[in-house]
C-alpha cells in the first residue's frame, strides 16, 4: 500500500510539539523542584538554627559562655583537639571562639607531619593575641621507620627557631621532648640569650634512658637574659648543668631518673635558688658515705629521694643526715634496706636531725633490720603521717613493727635499738596509709592491728588509717578498726608516689578522747 506522505509529516509534526511541551514542562517541574528542594533545605537549616537558638546553653549571654569554653582542657597535649572542636560546632560558637584569645594560647608542635604543626602555629599565634603562651615541642629524628616515614630537615627547626624567638617573651609554661640531648639542644640553642619575663615552668626530657654523652664546648645556658617568674624546673635525661636556666626564683626542682648528677653540682646550680621548696632527686645521684656529703637548702619544705637508681641504706641515710634543711616537712623516699654497715647513732642526733618533718613515705623493700628502723626514727623524730609502699608481693609485717614497735613482745636487739632513740617511736603519728593489702594474707592486718593496740594502751592512739580495698578486710576485723580508728579506703591506682596525703591537720579524723579497747579479735 502507498504511503501517504502527508499524513505521516503532519503526525511527526504534531509528536514533535507534543515532545517539546513535555520537555518544556519537565524543565519547568525540575525548576520547581530544585526551588522546592531549595527551599526545604534553607527552612531544615532555620529550623535547625532555631532549635539551636532555643537549647538551654544559647540562652546564656556569651560572657559565660566563654567561661565555659575556657573550663575546658589547661594543658597543651589536650588543647588542641578541644579548640577545634569547640570552634566548629556553630556559628556563635566560632565567633566566640576565635575572639577569645587564651583558648588559642596552648601550642603543641609535634614530630608527625612537621610542616602541619608550624602552620597550626601561625594560625594559634594570631588568634592568641598577646595572651602568655604554653607550648610544647616534641622532636623525634629517630623514630622507627613506619608507613609513612616522617620527615625532619634541619632546615624545618630554623623556621621553628624564627618563631620561638619572636614570641619569647609570651612564654609561660615549656616543655622540650627529644629523643636524646643532641635534639633537645637544637632546639634550645637560639634562646641562650634571650630573656622571658613570664616563664613559669620550664620542662626538659630526652627520651633515651641510655645514651653515649657526646663532646659539647659549652654548658647549654638558657634564658641567660633571665626568668624572673620561674617557679618549677625539671630536667629528665640530660645533665643539670646543661640545661641551666636562672634559679633565683626556682621554687621547684625535679632532675628525672636517667642523668648522673654529684651533690656538689646540685649544690652549685641551686646557688641562688633562696625560694627552693620542693625538690625531687631521683636520678644516680653519687654519694658517698665516707664522709659527710652536706647539701643545704634552708628554705626546702618537701624532698623526693631515690639515689643510684635502688640505693643502699647506709649511703641514703648518710645523705639524709648531711642535708641541711631546716624546714624540711614532707620526705619521700625509695630505698632498700641493704646497709653495708650499721652507722654510729651519735651522728644522727642534734643538728642532723629534722625535728620539723611531719610526713614521711617509703617506697622499698619489706625486709628491714632494727637498726635501720631507728635511724628514720631518731633522724625524723615528730612524724604524724607515715605511707608504706613496699616492693610487689611484698608484706608490711616487718616494716611495721620496725617502725612502730610493741614493748611487750620486742626481741633483745629491737629493743636495744628502742632504747637508742630513747622514747616511744614517733609518739605524734596520727596517720597511717598502707598502698596494698593482700586478701589472702592477714600478717599486714594484724601487725596493724597491734600497732593500734599499742598506741590506745600508750595513750597515743592513731586516728586514721587509709588502706585500699576495704572489701577484702573480714568484716569482723574492718569492724574492730572502725571502733578505733577513721578508716579510709585509698584508690592506688589513683595514688601518686609523690603524694602522701593532703591532711593539713594533725589531728585530722581523731575527735575522741583516747581510751583502751578490748584485745582486737
Amino acid at each position: 500500500m502507498a504511503l501517504n506522505n502527508a499524513a505521516i509529516e503532519s503526525e511527526f509534526a504534531t509528536l514533535e510539539n507534543k515532545v517539546e511541551t513535555m520537555k518544556h514542562s519537565e524543565r519547568s517541574l525540575v525548576t520547581q523542584l530544585d526551588n522546592l528542594r531549595s527551599s526545604l533545605k534553607s527552612h531544615e537549616n532555620r529550623m535547625v538554627q532555631l532549635h539551636n537558638l532555643r537549647m538551654p546553653i544559647n540562652s546564656l549571654p556569651n560572657e559565660i559562655l566563654l567561661e565555659i569554653f575556657k573550663a575546658g582542657p589547661s594543658t597543651p597535649w589536650n588543647n588542641l583537639d578541644y579548640v577545634m572542636s569547640v570552634s566548629q560546632v556553630i556559628r556563635r560558637w566560632r565567633i566566640a571562639a576565635i575572639g577569645t584569645p587564651s583558648l588559642w594560647a596552648f601550642i603543641h608542635v609535634g614530630f608527625l607531619s612537621w610542616n602541619k604543626w608550624l602552620r597550626l602555629m601561625a594560625v594559634f599565634f594570631e588568634r592568641s593575641g598577646s595572651q602568655p603562651l604554653d607550648i610544647v615541642v616534641h622532636f623525634d629524628r629517630n623514630r622507627p621507620k613506619m608507613r609513612f616515614q616522617p620527615h625532619h630537615p634541619l632546615e624545618d627547626l630554623g623556621e621553628l627557631h624564627k618563631r620561638l624567638l619572636i614570641i619569647a617573651n609570651r612564654l609561660r609554661r615549656v616543655f622540650i621532648v627529644g629523643n636524646s640531648p643532641e635534639d633537645v639542644f637544637l632546639i634550645f640553642r637560639p634562646l641562650r640569650l634571650l630573656r622571658a619575663p613570664l616563664l613559669e615552668i620550664l620542662e626538659v626530657k630526652a627520651q633515651e634512658q641510655e645514651f653515649r654523652w657526646y663532646d659539647s664546648p659549652d654548658p647549654c645556658l638558657i634564658f641567660e637574659g633571665g626568668t624572673p617568674k620561674l617557679k618549677h624546673l625539671k630536667v629528665e635525661g640530660i645533665s643539670l648543668p646543661s640545661c641551666q636556666p636562672p634559679t633565683s626564683s626556682l621554687g621547684s626542682l625535679h632532675l628525672g631518673p636517667y642523668e648522673v648528677s654529684s651533690l656538689s653540682e646540685i649544690q652549685t646550680a641551686i646557688a641562688g635558688a633562696n625560694n627552693l621548696t620542693d625538690l625531687h632527686l631521683l636520678g644516680r645521684i653519687q654519694v658517698s658515705s665516707s664522709g659527710m656529703p652536706e647539701l643545704k637548702i634552708p628554705s626546702l619544705r618537701s624532698l623526693s629521694v631515690s639515689i643510684d637508681p635502688v640505693p643502699l641504706f647506709d649511703d641514703l641515710i648518710y645523705f639524709l643526715g648531711g642535708l641541711e634543711a631546716p624546714h624540711l616537712e614532707k620526705l619521700i623516699v625509695h630505698c632498700t634496706f641493704l646497709a653495708r654497715r650499721k652507722p654510729d647513732f651519735n651522728f644522727f642526733s642534734g643538728d642532723y636531725q629534722h625535728p620539723r618533718l611531719l610526713s614521711l613515705t617509703l617506697h622499698c623493700s619489706a625486709t628491714i633490720r632494727p637498726w635501720e628502723a631507728a635511724c628514720f626514727i631518731t633522724m625524723f623524730p615528730s612524724i604524724t603521717h607515715l605511707t608504706l609502699e613496699v616492693d610487689t608481693y611484698g608484706s608490711f609485717e616487718k616494716l611495721l613493727h620496725a617502725l612502730l614497735p610493741d614493748d611487750h613482745d620486742s626481741d633483745p636487739e629491737e629493743h636495744e635499738e628502742q632504747q637508742q632513740s630513747s622514747f616511744l617511736a614517733w609518739s605524734q603519728l596520727h596517720v597511717i596509709n598502707l598502698a596494698f593489702v593482700s586478701a589472702e594474707d592477714q600478717r599486714d592486718l594484724n601487725a596493724l592491728c597491734d600497732v593500734i593496740s599499742s598506741r590506745i594502751a600508750c595513750g597515743v592512739p592513731i586516728a586514721c588509717i587509709q588502706i585500699p580495698g576495704l572489701n577484702c578486710i573480714p568484716a569482723e576485723t574492718l569492724r574492730w578498726l572502725r571502733e578505733r580508728v577513721t578508716v579510709k579506703e585509698l584508690n592506688v591506682w589513683e595514688m601518686d608516689c609523690e603524694d602522701v596525703d593532703d591532711y593539713d591537720d594533725p589531728q585530722y579524723c581523731y575527735s575522741r578522747e583516747p581510751s583502751l579497747m578490748p584485745s582486737r579479735p
